[in-house]
């Protein structure tokens, strides 16, 4: 087929913006020691020395980047116990198997998952599971020690919650429930509702804002909460974000970057693969379900129905038998909104982009990230965000963060969201602000 010369030299242009663009994009660095010092001395952790100090950050870094399969393994628990794809069993959870009948419902899945690895095709997530589990007879005795280590998890966590609220102090126990993951595999789920925390809170933002951040965007592969996978995996964070703010009248729709930033190579390839086709003029579909048996707050179910309005347009969207009550809309976001989102490949905890004064962030979100470090890892990203956000800009976080006054982010102010009647469904996101000159 013969390409017409001003289609030709359009796609010249585009392309050669491209690769400027990409020339120009600074390539992630580690934080240096003097960056470090500050939270080493501050938190009177021993800091390495001088000649240490390369050896040590690279080291930290490829422990933590380390974590990724960890979290990718309980991905594929979630898809297992309660993924409808692969099966027609009930899902494993508390409202559709007794407890007394859960070892022989988890027995009747593992013959239909294993019946589905074997056969080719699947979609996504059966070829994400093969590269994790196989196909041949390793696969039972692999998922099983990993729902072993999935129980064993989930009794830690429990503990961890009940020492926490053992400490009667509503701020201590926040605060160490804001690191009750450091122990665990990094997971990329996501939730709708916490894009509903985010929009609250970004009510106290001024105009205009230009360039934003998200620390850890998520992939779903089957989300612990809604768990659903008649859909393909998906990010929301990037496109909900974007989408308050254009719709609250704090950025223009041609005028806003979002830049994305994950240790995971499979959530950076998803994000990067959907900017592409969106070049090619494919839009984005996010599919947003919500679970008809939650009493939701009028606020929330307020925000689920106008999420995606604002940079795309209702797509079709149809519920599989044998999923109760389920709700679901599905938006497709426009090519221009996917376009503009970038995927860095960074670890907040050990790296940073060096950027000129006009590249800085105005805002960097950062929910349910932060809980998966110690306090000498938040010390550090901290440092890191702080270096990469404007004078005046804020970082936006679910998790109490460690706050030490040289790095220049401090919390000022907070805000509390109620997503339903149910115990606990909520989140507080605090704002912390760099210093303005």
């Amino acid at each position: 087929m013969e390409i017409a010369p001003s289609v030709a030299r359009t796609a010249s242009a585009v392309l050669c913006l491209l690769v400027s663009v990409s020339a120009q994009s600074p390539a992630p660095r580690y934080l240096s020691r003097a960056q470090a010092a500050q939270v080493f001395d501050a938190l009177g952790e021993p800091l390495p020395a001088a000649d240490q100090w390369p050896s040590w950050i690279a080291e930290a870094d490829r422990a933590t980047r380390a974590r990724v399969a960890e979290g990718d393994e309980m991905a594929i628990v979630h898809w297992f116990l309660f993924g409808t794809s692969f099966t027609d069993r009930p899902r494993v959870t508390s409202r559709q198997v007794e407890a007394k009948d859960i070892a022989a419902a988890v027995t009747a899945r593992l013959d239909d998952f294993e019946r589905a690895l074997r056969q080719s095709g699947g979609g996504e997530r059966a070829e994400f599971a093969r590269q994790i589990l196989g196909t041949g007879s390793s696969v039972r005795p692999r998922l099983q020690a990993m729902l072993d280590r999935a129980m064993k998890e989930g009794e830690t966590h429990a503990r961890l919650a009940d020492e926490a609220r053992k400490l009667g102090d509503p701020r201590l126990e926040f605060a160490e429930r804001s690191r009750m993951y450091r122990a665990r595999g990094l997971s990329s789920d996501t939730s709708v509702r916490i894009n509903f925390a985010i929009d609250e809170a970004l009510r106290s933002l001024k105009p205009p804002v230009r360039r934003v951040a998200i620390v850890g965007p998520g992939l779903d592969i089957s989300d612990k909460q809604e768990g659903y996978d008649f859909y393909s995996p998906q990010t929301i964070q990037p496109f909900a974000l974007q989408d308050s703010l254009i719709r609250l009248g704090l950025a223009r729709p041609d005028a806003l970057a979002v830049t994305t930033f994950d240790l995971s190579p499979r959530v950076n390839a998803h994000i990067k693969g959907a900017a592409a086709r969106a070049a090619s003029g494919s839009s984005y579909t996010i599919y947003l379900p919500l679970d008809g048996d939650v009493a939701w707050t009028p606020a929330f179910v307020e925000y689920w129905r106008r999420l995606g309005d604002a940079i795309g347009s209702a797509a079709p969207a149809t519920v599989p038998a044998g999923l109760g009550m389920l709700k679901l809309r599905a938006v497709g976001v426009r090519p221009t909104f996917v376009r503009r989102i970038t995927a860095s490949d960074l670890n907040l905890t050990a790296q940073y982009l060096p950027l000129a004064d006009d590249e800085r962030f105005d805002l960097i979100v950062g929910t349910n990230v932060f809980l998966y470090y110690d306090r000498l890892q938040q010390g550090l990203a901290m440092v890191s965000a702080s270096s990469m956000l404007r004078p005046g800009g804020l970082l936006l976080s679910n998790n109490a963060l460690v706050e030490i006054p040289p790095v220049g982010l401090r919390s000022i102010g907070y805000s509390t969201t109620l997503y339903s009647d149910r115990e606990e469904d909520g989140d507080l996101v605090i704002w912390y602000q760099k210093a303005p000159q």
